[in-house]
């Protein structure tokens, strides 16, 4: 697999359009859970491993269009094992619909979310898929940055209904935003982990990884039930 892959047009306009709005208008946007290369940044993530893809969607339907591009459930979907472990392994997902606002970036880092809830040392994702969902009208900046070991490999100008694709140990950035509008650059990020069985399952099925209040997750939960 190439280590970047760039797609435009992605997804039927209708299709997109319900995703977009729908990921923007949602009320577990808040400030970030993520460290402080991130800081500058709001939205909402969830966790699921591959067993926990049908309960993610039934309190996410709105994100099945994003799942089917990046592979999420699919077992037919490639994902190789960059770290090549030897004993059976399973497949984990950290989603995150990630806002910058005029003024924010973040910071150069390789994606490693899952290491520490999974306990396997120096565990980064196979791959990690990006959508982007929404470019303020005169941004300038806000590119997408990926580097390999010795130089930048990619600086890619961000497109709604643009799916980027990067192999998941490459350190990546996202450049300052600067526009005039109140609206912010929105992607949908999808961390796709392949790791050792047992580690996998030392993560919920399902879990939501948010700064909202309490009342935005009984609200959630009501949906889901009703």
């Amino acid at each position: 697999m190439p280590e970047v892959t760039v797609h435009e047009n992605v997804l039927p306009r209708v299709e997109f359009e319900q995703l977009r709005r729908a990921s923007l208008s949602h009320p577990m946007i808040s400030a970030t859970t993520l460290n402080r290369r991130f800081e500058k940044t709001r939205g909402f993530a969830l966790i699921c491993r591959e067993d926990g893809t049908s309960e993610a969607l039934s309190t996410f339907p709105f994100l099945s269009p994003f799942f089917r591009l990046a592979g999420i459930g699919n077992q037919n979907a490639t994902l190789e094992n960059i770290h090549g472990f030897e004993e059976p392994v399973m497949r984990a997902y950290y989603v995150n619909l990630l806002l910058v606002s005029s003024g924010g970036d973040v910071g150069r880092h390789v994606d490693a979310t899952l290491m520490t809830p999974m306990g396997v040392p120096d565990l980064t994702p196979s791959l990690v898929s990006v959508l982007h969902l929404q470019r303020p009208s005169m941004m300038i900046g806000g590119r997408l940055k990926i580097y390999g070991k010795t130089k930048k490999i990619a600086s890619i100008s961000p497109k709604e209904n643009q799916l980027t694709r990067f192999q998941g140990d490459l350190p990546h950035a996202v450049g300052v935003v600067r526009t005039l509008s109140s609206m912010p650059r929105a992607s949908l990020v999808c961390e796709s982990y392949l790791a050792p069985v047992d580690a996998v399952m030392r993560l919920r099925p399902f879990s939501i990884v948010a700064k909202a209040d309490f009342s935005v997750y009984l609200q959630l939960a009501e949906s889901t039930l009703s």
